[in-house]
């Protein structure tokens, strides 16, 4: 059996372990609704919204508004559970006006 790591090898395996938001299962935005009318079906990339505000956090869901060409679309995101649905809401109110492309690059901060 291997003896556990320490030191450098264990810092290193540590920052491996270390996900950014864009690495979830889930994450992959895409507005839940439609401001074209009904049963209109699109998909805008996310590098062209930006976040607007965190609606709510309902046990693990994060639901969140995001805008794009004047217009307001919202969103959720499912997390594994209520705590890391929480550290989620926390990065997209600090992330306000910034774009989910670039969202989904931010750390998820460790317990």
């Amino acid at each position: 059996m291997e003896p556990p790591p320490s030191g450098e090898n264990c810092e290193r395996r540590l920052k491996e372990i270390e996900m950014k938001v864009n690495e979830l299962a889930g994450w992959d935005p895409n507005a839940t609704g439609s401001s074209y009318g009904r049963g209109s079906d699109f998909t805008i990339p996310a590098e062209q919204v930006n976040v607007k505000m965190v609606v709510q956090i309902a046990k693990n869901r994060v639901e969140y508004i995001g805008t794009s060409q004047r217009k307001s679309l919202p969103y959720f995101l499912d997390a594994k559970d209520e705590k890391m649905a929480k550290k989620l809401a926390a990065i997209l109110e600090n992330n306000i006006g910034i774009s989910l492309r670039d969202v989904g690059l931010v750390e998820i901060p460790e317990d």
